[in-house]
């Protein structure tokens, strides 16, 4: 999937930038899980952004230890620590505390769920895989 190409489609967006595949095993090791290959592919190109308010999280300035609001990292110790997000999940996309979509790193194609956290539960199926998630995000809001 050629996610520049889909993501620089729209002048409104801003992009963190990629990182690279020492930051994205680096990332695996402090969230203790193995990444869908096209979520990596998206964090090294892309890396996370998108539109004002509704960024996908990913790993800023090349730096997967950074740990704040909009990064895989960050995004996903906050939900973990405040919701008691299941291990499995990695957040990519979370907003104000109420909205938390995370890839399942158990299922076979990395299916992105929603994650409800004021049940503290795994919700819906949202997407098959990153690849259709970012599809649809893109043609949703941009």
């Amino acid at each position: 999937m050629n996610f520049n190409e889909l993501a620089n489609n729209n002048s409104d967006t801003f992009w963190q930038g990629g990182a690279d595949t020492a930051q994205i095993e680096k990332l695996e090791q402090l969230l203790g899980i193995k990444l869908p290959s096209v979520f990596k592919e998206f964090l090294q190109s892309p890396g996370g952004g998108g539109v004002a308010d509704s960024e996908i999280s990913g790993i800023e300035d090349n730096n997967a230890a950074l740990d704040f609001g909009g990064t895989v990292y960050g995004d996903t110790l906050g939900a973990r620590e405040d919701f008691e997000l299941p291990e499995h999940l990695v957040v990519i996309f979370y907003k104000d505390d109420e909205i938390c979509w995370c890839i399942d790193t158990c299922s076979p194609n990395g299916q992105v769920v929603s994650y409800d956290v004021f049940k503290k539960k795994v919700g819906p199926v949202i997407a098959n895989n990153f690849g259709e998630f970012f599809s649809d995000y893109v043609s949703m809001r941009l």
